[in-house]
Parts: C-alpha cells; sequence; structure tokens
C-alpha cells in the first residue's frame, strides 16, 4: 500500500496559512474558467510568484489550499487543461511551500450523473458509483501529470503535496436541493477510490480526507457537533485521509474576536476527541476566518463569519497563538488571501482577505499574524 503513514503532528508556524484560488482566477484571466465561481482573485503567473515570494519568503508564511473547478479543468473526456493549472502549481514547487489541493464545483457536463453542474450529487447508489469513478479517476490523472511534468519537482509534489478528495464534500445537493446523501460513508467510498487509482499509478502522494462544513443532513437527530460525527461516521466507514474541516464561527454585533476564538477552539476540541487515536493531532482546518464588517457589503446580520474591523485585526494571530487548537491540528488555513474588489463582489466574501484588493500590501490582520508567524 501507497498510504503514507503519520507521526503524531501539532500545527507549527509553517503549518499556519491561506486558501486562494489563483489557478481559478488564472483560469478566468485566460478564458478558461466558463461558468466558474464568482469569487476568483484575477491572477497571472508573475502576480502569483511575486505575492507567493513575499509571503514564503518575508512573512513566514508556508502553506497554501487552491480549489480548482473541475469542470474549468476538465471540459470534455478528451481534453484537460492540465499546462494551464501548472502554470500557478509550480511557482508552489519553486517556492517549496506547502500545499493543499482539491476540485470543486462545477463539474463538467460529461461527468454529471444528475444533469446538472453544481447539484451533482445522486440519489441512487449506482450513479454515485459511476460519478465516485469519475471523480477518483480524474484525481489520478491529475496527480500523474503533475508527477510527470518537468515543471514539477517530485520531491515537493511527495512531501509537500496533499490532495484532499473534494471541496466541502457533505454540502453537495441534489437536484432536488437537500444535502442527505452527501453522507460520511460516500465521502468514504470517493477517498478509497482515489486511493486505489493513486495506488495503481503507483503515485505515493499525500491525502486529505474530502472536507466537511458541518451541513450534511443526513442524521435523524441533530448530532451534539456534526462535524465530530461525520468524522467519527467516516473513519468508521474505512475511509483514509487526515481528517479535513472548515470551521467557521458566527458572531452577532455584540460579540467580538474573543467569543469566536473561544467558538473555535470549542469545535476543535469537539472533532479531536471524535477522532481515531491515529489521526489526533492531525486535523487540518481547511478553512477559516471572518469578514470585514464593512456596512452596507457586510454586516453582522450577514449570515457570515465577521468582526469589527479593528477586532478582526488580532484576531488571525490570537487563533495562530492559541495553544488548545494548535495542540490538535496539523494545518489551520484562513479564508482567504486576497481581498475582492467590491465592484465584483459587494457582499461578506469579498472582505475576507488579508491583502488590498488592488494587491498593493497586507491589512492590519495579516501584518499583525506575519509578526507572530516571523518571531523566533
Amino acid at each position: 500500500m501507497l498510504i503514507a503513514s503519520f507521526a503524531a503532528h501539532a500545527a507549527s508556524k509553517w503549518d499556519i496559512g491561506f486558501n486562494e484560488p489563483f489557478v481559478a482566477g488564472y483560469m478566468q484571466q485566460v478564458g478558461q474558467c466558463e461558468q466558474c465561481p464568482t469569487n476568483s482573485y484575477p491572477a497571472n503567473p508573475s502576480m502569483v510568484a511575486s505575492r507567493l515570494l513575499d509571503l514564503v519568503g518575508t512573512q513566514h508564511v508556508g502553506v497554501y489550499r487552491e480549489i480548482i473547478p473541475l469542470r474549468a479543468l476538465r471540459p470534455t473526456s478528451t481534453t484537460n487543461r492540465y499546462e494551464t493549472a501548472i502554470d500557478i502549481l509550480s511557482i508552489y514547487s519553486n517556492y517549496n511551500a506547502n500545499l493543499v489541493i482539491t476540485f470543486g464545483l462545477p463539474i463538467p457536463d460529461w461527468m454529471s450523473q444528475t444533469g446538472s453542474r453544481d447539484q451533482i450529487m445522486p440519489v441512487d447508489d449506482a450513479s454515485w458509483t459511476v460519478l465516485k469513478n469519475s471523480l477518483s479517476q480524474e484525481t489520478g490523472d491529475f496527480v500523474r501529470a503533475l508527477w510527470n511534468s518537468p515543471r514539477i519537482n517530485r520531491t515537493w509534489l511527495q512531501e509537500r503535496v496533499y490532495f484532499e478528495g473534494f471541496n466541502e464534500f457533505d454540502s453537495l445537493l441534489t437536484v432536488q436541493n437537500t444535502r442527505d446523501h452527501a453522507s460520511p460513508q460516500r465521502a468514504a467510498d470517493l477517498q478509497n477510490g482515489i486511493q486505489t487509482v493513486l495506488n495503481s499509478y503507483g503515485l505515493p502522494v499525500h491525502t486529505l480526507m474530502p472536507s466537511v462544513v458541518g451541513v450534511y443532513a443526513g442524521y435523524s437527530t441533530q448530532p451534539p457537533n456534526l462535524i465530530a460525527k461525520y468524522m467519527s461516521d467516516y473513519y468508521a466507514a474505512g475511509g483514509t485521509g487526515l481528517p479535513n474541516a472548515h470551521i467557521y464561527v458566527n458572531a452577532n454585533a455584540s460579540q467580538g474576536a474573543s467569543f469566536m476564538l473561544a467558538g473555535l477552539r470549542a469545535q476543535v476540541v469537539a472533532i479531536s476527541n471524535a477522532l481515531p487515536a491515529s489521526m489526533k493531532g492531525q486535523l487540518y482546518i481547511g478553512e477559516t476566518g471572518a469578514a470585514d464588517r464593512l456596512a452596507p457589503y457586510c454586516t453582522a446580520d450577514s449570515q457570515a463569519s465577521t468582526l469589527d474591523i479593528a477586532e478582526r485585526d488580532g484576531y488571525y494571530a490570537s487563533v495562530a497563538m492559541d495553544p488548545t487548537i494548535a495542540s490538535r491540528t496539523h494545518t489551520i488555513l484562513f479564508w482567504r488571501l486576497m481581498n475582492l474588489p467590491i465592484a465584483q463582489l459587494p457582499q461578506c466574501d469579498a472582505l475576507y482577505g488579508v491583502v488590498h484588493d488592488d494587491n498593493s500590501g497586507y491589512k492590519g490582520v495579516g501584518t499583525n499574524l506575519f509578526n507572530y508567524l516571523k518571531q523566533p
């Protein structure tokens, strides 16, 4: 078996970083991202290289996460855009940065079993098996393309890259608008399908379980912590890969960063307690964070994780410094790196970044975190 084994781990300063779908942003710039999500920052290799050079070389930010829309990467069953993705992924390779790579919505028409690019989860098991096999094969084919690319360092790919089964798997909808078929058992089935293809190609790379965001609707009663229950059931079903959760805490107008930190800490403890012994200390927080409250675009009642700017400025550093969170996690990734222009996306999602939307420099929430990461 080529499944990697892991020793106990706690998040170090090099295991704290950011999500930013630069591959998707670049694909949009070159006209290869039809029907992609609208929350990608316009990107080109020169801009990405400059920003990452400063982050890795000066700011001590060592880990990143890319969500690649599958329809953009593999638009037809006979056409791929792997080389476009490698234009960006090779920059991480050149800088030897830690990286998580995952696929996300939309999926291509040829792969869908429901007739939808976004509501992709079938109800019946036979259709799920077809979709699972397609997703598994495509993951393996993409990893093999990276492995064989002269622009990608194989040692980097083997040691510093983690492949995630699918972005926010438990949120995947049926065409009936339900999430009750995005089960932990199907997540385990997908991850094991991916591992089977990786093994068949002889690719010794690291994997994460499909990420869980805590919205699965298939339990008859609401568990005390849905992510913890989902992960427990996932590993009981034979799932592989490191545990991988997206954890957001909402705060109302009277609740600030300390409330949000306590909520994040409590969720991490609950999830850690539910994990098998071999996975304790290995949790990936694949996404967490808060947006700037900036009326009228983003307020405390925006159904998003938000903080007043003065409160948010110190929040990411507080998360990074928290010993309870650090002792139970492998990696902490904030959503997101780049602020988006309000004109592009006039809502909270534009305001999660730590880089100003004109790419001119860092907001206070970024510089405070970086000051902590750079300390000996």
